[in-house]
């Protein structure tokens, strides 16, 4: 897959072509940078809490509205802010999350656009978010959203 030289191979996908040659591979548009975070899902089984996980279906639209926000100050979250954010990207069915990097603290917040708008401005004041701040964010969606 990480060669030393040369360009590296998308070994899984060459055994998964060998395995089931004759099912389609899905190509909607966006879908190859949409990610699900396995260990925050699994750690509840690890520890012994649960001994099993339901996992919701990925959205059909695949997040298409993906915008990174700066925030106005490195945001530190109490317990009950967190909760609150992740019980508003519940109602909005968006994907997303906030991190602080030394650059500065960024807010991404992904799906469709009409949810995208009302999550950043519900959560406007809680994150702090720099007018004018919007940029498209291109990276890997995960589904949820998370803290650093």
């Amino acid at each position: 897959m990480f060669p030393w030289e040369g360009q590296g191979r998308d070994a899984p996908r060459d055994i998964i072509d060998q395995l089931f040659p004759d099912v389609p591979r899905p190509s909607a548009p966006g879908l190859e940078t949409v990610s699900l975070n396995a260990s925050v899902l699994l750690g509840p089984m690890r520890s012994g809490v649960v001994n099993e996980v339901l996992v919701k279906s990925k959205p059909s639209h695949n997040y298409p509205c993906r915008l990174r926000f700066e925030a106005e100050r490195a945001v530190d979250l109490s317990p009950a802010e967190k909760r609150q954010l992740l019980m508003l990207s519940r109602q909005t069915q968006v994907a997303g999350g906030v991190w602080t990097e030394p650059s500065g603290t960024y807010v991404i917040v992904c799906g469709v656009e009409e949810n995208v708008r009302i999550f950043v401005r519900r959560a406007r004041t809680i994150l702090g978010i720099k007018p004018g701040s919007e940029a498209p964010w291109k990276g890997i969606v995960m589904q949820g959203f998370d803290f650093n």
